[in-house]
């Protein structure tokens, strides 16, 4: 998955590296070379997986030789100032680099927690990960949650073949530790980890049945958070995976939304894929089988009932660019046409507006200036929901 172009030439030339002229139903290279032409790549059947740590690397080398400062999260690639591709770290660095760190006690429900068991660095940071990050379903239906699977899937992975999802965590545990108290070797231990799960997921993907696994899937939407909350300003990254969830979700069927971790793990990824719709032009287009699925979802559950509006507000976006690149084109369109489109955008806003004023959406806005105390990753408007869910 990622952002590169990747060759639309014929099988026959791709193998033999050379340019291809696309010709249909074959290209003129292979005829001229007396060779059968196996055809080119399906879009709707193929999805791929390219390793960008050689160009990662670069751009970060790039960054390194600008003056670097230091801020509290990793809001840039400079933060991850290594090359993804080296292979491993002296954990022995970690855990000397780690007495400088705060990662809470181990056992905070012994009375004389230094007696017991000593935990490696990695497995408190990525115990807080999950502390952190994880929200467990509410008994009252107000939400399903939030990555609630992602535990038990993490240690359910410690096999061959399914190592990506562990280091996707890994990489993700230790840059969120470090976004918060900044350390070079958490840092490093990151990137590494972010760099071995690319890897990992490419040998998934090459799979046909691993690579629509509960744990290929899960892997893919952990290093596209690790990405859009990690190396924000990467612009060249955004939404680099998005692509890629979406043809796995489409390949799963419809099927997949009739176990609980099925439906969890659709939920999650789905979210992720109509973020990438609402905002960026570049998204991942609606396909088919994404608005049959979602017709069949009852729209009385909340969070079915914002993925309808979202989808709605989607379809109707596309409308919209289909009639701004009319008009960029100069076609004539009609101001009936033009008038009934606005109409639509209106109504649907206010829809979509007045289902969310109800009494459990109202929430207080507040300063991190007014919080004794607040940490100085925390954002500069925090908002108090009465309801956590």
């Amino acid at each position: 998955m990622s952002g590169s172009r990747a060759s639309k030439g014929c099988q026959q030339c791709r193998k033999r590296k050379v340019k291809c002229d696309e010709g249909r139903p074959s290209c003129k290279r292979c005829i001229q070379r007396d060779e059968a032409c196996y055809g080119y790549r399906d879009p709707q059947n193929t999805y791929l997986f390219k390793s960008e740590n050689e160009r990662t690397a670069t751009l970060v080398s790039r960054a390194q030789a600008r003056p670097r400062r230091r801020a509290s999260s990793l809001s840039s690639t400079s933060r991850l100032g290594v090359t993804l591709s080296s292979s491993s770290i002296d954990d022995s660095d970690l855990e000397i680099a780690a007495q400088n760190l705060d990662l809470g006690a181990p056992y905070p429900w012994l009375k004389d927690g230094l007696k017991a068991r000593e935990q490696s660095v990695e497995k408190r940071a990525v115990d807080k990960f999950f502390e952190k990050f994880v929200l467990f379903p509410c008994n009252s239906s107000s939400s399903s949650g939030f990555l609630e699977q992602l535990p038990m899937l993490f240690e359910e992975v410690q096999t061959e073949g399914r190592v990506g999802l562990r280091w996707a965590v890994r990489a993700a545990s230790f840059a969120s530790l470090n976004n918060e108290q900044g350390n070079e070797e958490l840092e490093r231990k990151a990137s590494v980890c972010y760099g071995k799960a690319l890897e990992a997921l490419g040998d998934s993907l090459r799979n046909k049945e691993e690579a629509v696994s509960d744990y290929t899937l899960m892997t893919v939407v952990m290093l596209d958070l690790f990405e859009t909350i990690f190396i924000q300003n990467s612009t060249h990254r955004r939404g680099a995976h998005t692509e890629g969830m979406a043809q796995i979700l489409r390949l799963r069927g419809p099927d997949q939304i009739y176990s609980a971790r099925g439906w969890s793990l659709y939920r999650l990824a789905h979210h992720r894929l109509q973020q990438q719709q609402l905002a960026f032009d570049s998204a991942p287009a609606i396909s088919q089988e994404q608005e049959d699925l979602l017709s069949s979802l009852t729209p009385d559950t909340p969070s079915n009932r914002i993925t309808h509006d979202n989808f709605a507000i989607s379809k109707i976006c596309a409308t919209a660019r289909e009639l701004r690149a009319k008009l960029l084109a100069g076609d004539e369109l009609s101001d009936v046409e033009t008038m009934e489109l606005v109409r639509k955008m209106v109504e649907l806003d206010r829809t979509a507006t007045g289902w969310r004023a109800g009494p459990n959406w109202v929430y207080r806005d507040v300063r991190k200036d007014d919080i004794v105390g607040a940490p100085e990753w925390f954002p500069v408007h925090i908002q108090l929901h009465h309801d956590a869910w």
